[in-house]
């Protein structure tokens, strides 16, 4: 069924990507551009009224999850005889085809929802759904699984760059249990990601989620190369200090974007005391070279 429905979104996506070309219509003597763009938004709000709903679409990610705690439940109670080891083994081929199937068909729903995001925005933004869980399913604080196939960590970020950045919740532990564990935040895990990657496309789409974060925030708006610094030290570190690099970054940034008034303040204070001495010292050097007019009578 997502198959299909990736081949319609697609199919949508290309017409939608037709209709929106001004060029073509400009020349057009019956149908101009912004009635192309009325008919686009029509376009829209009839598909989003045959596609299934976003709440459908998680609900089926979410069995995904449920059937990968109970496999990993299975994994782990011990066996006692020799030809329950046997029975085992057989289960595990048979379980290692049906993570092969789950595998492919969660890398297909990440890519409906991408699409869900290109086509049809609207169903998007009235979820309520924290898209931070789908990361949370693959990412780790050791960085990439091995379980986990690296088609299901592209289309992870590939949506993450293309959903707002509202839409997850970056910098906070999401529940009262991963807090009790320890678990870190999103943002953490992100980073974490950025250094073990051995995946040259998986690590620069990182980066550019990184940079899309930490932008969209509102605090690092204009301070582009300062992250490109932070981020080629980070991944030029030591692999012994990684780590301790990784939760100082986590705690600055998370303390900075969470409540960016009293730093951005700071700043503030600093520019204008910064430009007030400049002006000063502007005034000094200009009457230690102004010659005196009475010396000039003198002369």
């Amino acid at each position: 069924i997502f198959s299909l429905i990736t081949t319609i979104l697609k199919r949508a996506l290309k017409n939608i990507d037709y209709c929106q070309n001004e060029k073509i219509w400009e020349k057009s003597e019956i149908y101009t551009p912004l009635i192309m763009k009325e008919f686009v938004q029509q376009y829209r709000e009839a598909l989003s009224k045959l596609l299934p709903d976003m709440t459908n679409v998680i609900a089926v990610w979410q069995s995904f999850l449920k059937q990968d705690k109970a496999q990993e439940g299975q994994k782990k109670k011990g066996t006692e005889t020799a030809s329950y080891m046997e029975e085992t083994n057989e289960t595990n081929k048979e379980h290692s085809l049906d993570d092969v199937e789950i595998t492919l068909l969660k890398a297909v729903l990440l890519q409906v929802i991408c699409l869900y995001q290109q086509v049809v925005p609207h169903l998007v933004a009235q979820s309520n759904f924290d898209f931070s869980k789908l990361i949370k399913g693959i990412f780790t604080e050791k960085g990439l699984q091995q379980e986990i196939s690296p088609v299901l960590h592209y289309h992870i970020l590939k949506l993450a760059l293309e959903l707002p950045a509202n839409k997850f919740s970056w910098f906070r532990i999401q529940d009262a249990v991963e807090k009790v564990c320890g678990e870190k935040s999103v943002f953490y895990l992100l980073m974490k990601m950025f250094v073990t990657s051995r995946h040259s496309q998986l690590k620069i789409a990182t980066k550019k989620l990184i940079f899309k974060v930490l932008h969209d925030s509102g605090v690092f708006e204009y301070t582009g190369k300062e992250l490109e610094l932070w981020l080629s030290h980070l991944d030029n570190t030591v692999e012994a200090k990684k780590e301790i690099v990784i939760q100082f970054l986590e705690r600055v940034l998370v303390k900075v974007v969470t409540n960016p008034y009293p730093y951005t303040d700071k700043a503030a204070d600093f520019v204008q005391e910064a430009s007030i001495l400049q002006v000063n010292l502007f005034k000094q050097d200009v009457d230690n070279i102004s010659v005196p007019i009475s010396h000039i009578d003198d002369v």
